[in-house]
């Protein structure tokens, strides 16, 4: 052993003890290179066809200027489109950061944050982290919780990229935080807030496989807020619209909406939906609507009460199974 020290790891010590300047010189230099000049921009077409290959053609991405940074360390990249057959058309981002996670790293496991600038008009922060197994210690569960914040997402331009039957406007920021068990053997568990404002109505909504018109209008502020938790999701006491809307109320409520986990994926089954509404109509909404909720939705049971300048107010409850039309009857209070 003293030899062993004596001819190969002394040497060793002796060349980190009196050369570590140039040590650190010399790595110092490769980060500046590997910053400033290796040519990035020529893994652009070699990244997008092994994702291609990786998915056998089913994913398409293309992006520009990708570069390395060292403060915070991460990657960017600029005109990011991504397709896949789930989606209903191209997903364009004009800026993305991918910033690893140290401290996941230092655990050997996954996690990040992604940055996302001008996506639908607005900014999203989407940070993904490995939890390992959850509290049901199924050695296959695969457990990740997922945080997000997204900032004044246009709904006009999401509802073309979506391809919505109906046309719509205003802006949405939000946040929602879910610990999810990528093997369906725990239930996503978690919260979730959405704000919006100028929200435009569409011109019509499928109630009981019928046309209701609405009137032309906005809400000048939405807001609901829920969370997740046992396969259920429960809608808190949330507000859309303002007094001076056309229209306004609040709603809360639950629905059953279980995960499963199919060829790999997630897949939701709602279930049993009870739901209370307190609607709001001013003169002129209720002139154009209000008979059809009294007569048709409520077959004349009551839950309409008027308001002091010539609308109305409406209690309901509405129970039933996605698919099927509601029961929707009057109730006394909210």
């Amino acid at each position: 052993m003293e030899g062993l020290r004596t001819y190969l790891i002394t040497p060793i010590l002796n060349v980190l003890r009196f050369h570590k300047f140039k040590i650190f010189f010399v790595f110092f230099l490769t980060l500046i290179f590997y910053i400033l000049f290796f040519p990035y921009y020529q893994l652009s077409g070699l990244i997008e066809a092994q994702i291609s290959k990786a998915s056998r053609g089913q994913t398409q991405v293309s992006f520009s200027d990708l570069s390395l940074s060292v403060i915070p360390f991460g990657i960017s990249a600029q005109n990011i489109s991504i397709y896949t057959p789930q989606m209903p058309s191209a997903l364009f981002i004009e800026k993305a950061y991918i910033r690893p996670s140290i401290a996941a790293l230092l655990r050997f496991k996954k996690g990040g944050i992604l940055t996302a600038e001008n996506i639908f008009g607005g900014n999203l922060t989407f940070n993904f982290s490995d939890l390992g197994q959850g509290t049901s210690k199924n050695k296959e569960s695969e457990m990740v919780q997922l945080t997000a914040k997204f900032d004044q997402i246009d709904l006009g331009k999401f509802a073309s990229w979506y391809k919505a039957p109906f046309s719509t406007g205003g802006k949405l920021s939000g946040n929602f935080d879910f610990k999810i068990d990528n093997k369906a053997f725990e239930q996503p568990l978690g919260t979730f807030q959405f704000v919006g404002s100028k929200v435009q109505l569409p011109s019509s909504i499928k109630v009981m496989q019928m046309d209701l018109l609405l009137p032309e209008g906005e809400f000048k502020k939405i807001d609901f807020k829920g969370r997740m938790a046992n396969g259920q999701l429960t809608i808190a006491e949330s507000i859309f619209g303002l007094p001076s809307d056309v229209m306004n109320g609040k709603v809360k409520g639950n629905m059953g909406l279980a995960f499963s986990s199919q060829g790999g994926r997630l897949t939701p089954r709602p279930s049993q939906y009870d739901f209370s509404l307190d609607l709001n109509l001013d003169k002129s909404t209720e002139q154009k609507i209000g008979t059809l909720i009294s007569t048709v939705l409520l077959s004349g049971k009551g839950g309409k009460s008027p308001t002091v300048d010539g609308g109305a107010r409406y209690l309901l409850n509405l129970k039933g199974f996605p698919g099927s039309n509601p029961s929707i009857e009057p109730i006394a209070s909210f």
